[in-house]
């Protein structure tokens, strides 16, 4: 009895059918409006109006796509910024430790001979250099002492600016021997590195 009221309802009221629109995919192997416009840089405006444009019609894609895509070149672009930003801090630092590097110019102490002695007192990564005059063939002996237990490390350098001698050991005390080949001025740099610390610098010459 019921299934006959149904069937007889439904002879009565017609529903209306569904219609579903298929749009054909477009051919992969041909290159899209939307394609061209975006390698020449001038994307058409109109496609993005209700209604869209003609001849993107058939090449129409979700929104989401074109801002993703934005999106992806904004990010692109920010890390290009970043990148060069980067860079450029990069360089600024080199130049801060070259610039720091040559603050430490030597002063002539006169010759060595009658070097009585330098007391520094060094902040961490401070250092000092002096400038001296020896004699050819004298053996020197250049030595640093601290009061404190920092890393002091001192260097050598010939008339030609060549290291002749180093020692970069833990602790405040350093000793450079070598012996000059000719006649000249010889630079010493002390450095310091692990907090402050009073620095004395002394050289022996033999006789």
């Amino acid at each position: 009895m019921e299934r006959t009221s149904w069937m007889r309802f439904k002879s009565l009221v017609r529903f209306p059918e569904e219609e579903i629109e298929v749009t054909p995919l477009p051919d992969p192997t041909e290159t899209s409006p939307w394609e061209q416009d975006l390698k020449s840089g001038s994307p058409c405006t109109v496609q993005d109006l209700p209604g869209g444009c003609p001849s993107h019609s058939k090449w129409a894609r979700p929104s989401g796509v074109v801002s993703r895509r934005c999106k992806l070149k904004e990010n692109v672009m920010d890390w290009k910024n970043w990148h060069w930003r980067g860079l450029a801090v990069l360089f600024a630092l080199a130049v801060l430790c070259s610039v720091r590097a040559e603050d430490a110019k030597p002063t002539d102490e006169g010759k060595g001979a009658d070097f009585k002695g330098k007391t520094v007192e060094l902040k961490d990564k401070e250092e000092f250099a002096i400038l001296l005059a020896f004699s050819a063939d004298k053996e020197v002996t250049v030595t640093t002492k601290g009061t404190k237990e920092t890393d002091v490390n001192l260097f050598a350098y010939d008339a030609d600016d060549k290291e002749v001698g180093k020692d970069t050991s833990a602790g405040p005390n350093s000793e450079v021997k070598f012996t000059p080949k000719k006649d000249g001025k010889y630079k010493f740099r002390v450095s310091n590195t692990g907090g402050t610390n009073k620095v004395t610098l002394e050289v022996k010459v033999a006789k």
